[in-house]
């Protein structure tokens, strides 16, 4: 048999004439780990600097590193906050109260990562004409770009990932700040310096919260 022939060779001929090399490719191909980049997270240094390389996640960052996190904070008309119940499912803090948000993916920018948690967990698109980033902040072992969008998002939008969220309501302050206070809200250093920020923030956004609906 002519060699140039052994590169067009159909598996079942392959099989016939080189059985032995024909087990040995089925095994590699088997034995090949499959790479989800989505589990992939970016990593930056305290100051948010992006690091420009990624971590696996459930994967302790390395000493002087942190995942990259985007937290998605909703405001509307009202100076109500949009936040979500954890599925049960949840490894981490099922059950608990949340803003949305989630890990940012190594090659997307923290923006990116913000619409996609939004558009995933909860089927609603961020607007950046109404809102931003507000604060960065360090965690233990991630880095927190926070944002808040002026939008008055009615219930009948949310499309709710049943996987990752259990339910989603809109709170006032208060409420917010009780669910801190009682455990029920996921642990997050920032977010009574968030609250309390929140009446400046959302000064003169009538205008913005009208155009919205």
């Amino acid at each position: 048999m002519r060699a140039s022939s052994l590169f067009s060779m159909r598996p079942a001929e392959e099989a016939e004439h080189f059985p032995l090399a024909s087990q040995a490719r089925e095994d590699y191909n088997t034995s090949i780990e499959v790479i989800d980049l989505t589990e992939w997270l970016a990593l930056c240094d305290r100051e948010g600097r992006p690091l420009g390389r990624g971590l696996l996640r459930g994967e302790m960052p390395p000493p002087g590193t942190y995942w990259r996190v985007s937290d998605a904070w909703f405001v509307d008309c009202a100076g109500r906050l949009l936040l979500q119940r954890r599925a049960l499912g949840k490894k981490a803090h099922p059950g608990l109260w949340a803003c949305t948000g989630g890990g940012v993916l190594h090659g997307e920018s923290p923006e990116e990562g913000c619409v996609r948690e939004c558009q995933e967990e909860l089927g609603v698109t961020p607007d950046f004409r109404r809102g931003g980033l507000v604060m960065g902040y360090v965690g233990e072992h991630s880095y927190h770009d926070v944002y808040l969008f002026h939008q008055s998002i009615p219930d009948s939008a949310l499309r709710l990932q049943p996987e990752e969220v259990m339910d989603a309501r809109w709170f006032t302050p208060e409420e917010a700040r009780e669910l801190t206070r009682t455990g029920a809200f996921v642990p997050l250093g920032y977010v009574e310096q968030l609250l309390l920020m929140l009446p400046v923030l959302s000064a003169g956004k009538d205008d913005e919260y009208a155009e919205s609906l």
